[in-house]
């Protein structure tokens, strides 16, 4: 299920992601609520007439087969939703790691006025690639650079859940083309 995510979406995103998901929601009502009328006729059957049971069975095919209908539009929203977001992910990735070289160059300037720089590393003269690492390391200290890098893993990881939720997407319309194929091929017998 898509989730609203102010900080990675736009305004519009995620009112169709709202949109979306409240649709989902009624659509799973509508579904409990066809089965649970099935099985209250089927509870008091002996107060229904066979053409009256025969109207009811009617009706509630009819209501099925059109939310297998929605249900099947409704995936098919949210495969291409879930696409927008994905595109949306990844630009919010491209700006979060334009941020985060920033809080570099902002920390590696906190920690020159401190007189912490790559040539004050033990390891500088002699083993330049180690000094670098030291002087990495000294810059994930920074707050700035933890927040920058964490919000950078976060989208990343958000990318990674749409391609599943994608993929997800893909297979919950391939069942709802086959559920209401399914319904045909009880009807017509």
């Amino acid at each position: 299920m898509l989730e609203s995510r102010k900080d990675l979406y736009s305004d519009n995103t995620n009112q169709e992601i709202s949109r979306l998901n409240d649709a989902r929601d009624s659509n799973l009502e509508a579904f409990n609520e066809i089965d649970r009328e099935r099985k209250g006729a089927i509870h008091n059957a002996a107060s229904y007439s066979l053409p009256a049971l025969d109207i009811l069975n009617d009706e509630l095919r009819n209501k099925k087969h059109l939310r297998h209908l929605e249900r099947l539009e409704l995936c098919t929203k949210q495969y291409n939703l879930a696409i927008t977001c994905l595109e949306e992910c990844r630009e919010g990735i491209t700006h979060r790691r334009e941020l985060a070289n920033t809080a570099r160059k902002n920390a590696t300037k906190k920690l020159k006025s401190a007189g912490i720089t790559l040539q004050s590393m033990q390891a500088w003269p002699d083993f330049q690639s180690a000094a670098q690492i030291q002087f990495n390391f000294r810059l994930k200290e920074s707050v700035t650079v933890q927040a920058a890098d964490a919000a950078i893993a976060e989208a990343e990881q958000m990318a990674r859940n749409l391609k599943a939720l994608i993929t997800k997407t893909k297979e919950e319309i391939e069942q709802s083309e086959l559920a209401i194929k399914q319904l045909a091929g009880a009807i017509l017998r």
